[in-house]
């Protein structure tokens, strides 16, 4: 049996195989591994913040508009009002320095405050299309 997640111990690990296409040219770009936590690691992190009754979701890393496409949907955060965050960019809070565990989750905390407030300012506009109708 593993050792329960804490904020001390959680490291996030990142998807670096994520691309976006062109579809009117066929370009690929990598997709910033920051904005694509592993699923794993999104499980973590919601077991981090359990309090807050998030589910996993897999959706495109960010909202597009117009003719581009995903070769992987990643992990966001969906929380009971229908706020959602990104879990990659929620996880980055552990990877900047100086940090600690304690600090990471007091201001990945501090970022869902604000995301919910915005939600509820202004609804679902700004997710990618999977997150819309949940």
């Amino acid at each position: 049996m593993s050792e329960k997640i804490t904020a001390e111990t959680f490291v996030p690990d990142y998807m670096e195989d994520v691309f976006q296409t062109f579809t009117m040219t066929g370009e690929n770009t990598h997709v910033n591994p920051k904005l694509c936590l592993s699923e794993e690691s999104a499980e973590q992190m919601a077991e981090i913040l359990a309090d807050l009754d998030p589910r996993v979701v897999l959706a495109d890393p960010f909202a597009v508009a117009g003719a581009v496409l995903f070769n992987k949907l990643v992990p966001w955060l969906v929380f009971p009002s229908g706020a959602a965050a990104n879990c990659g960019g929620e996880a980055n809070f552990w990877s900047m320095q100086p940090t600690n565990g304690k600090g990471a989750e007091a201001a990945c905390r501090k970022d869902i405050e604000g995301i919910e407030r915005q939600f509820e300012a202004e609804g679902n506009t700004q997710y990618p299309a999977q997150l819309k109708n949940l």
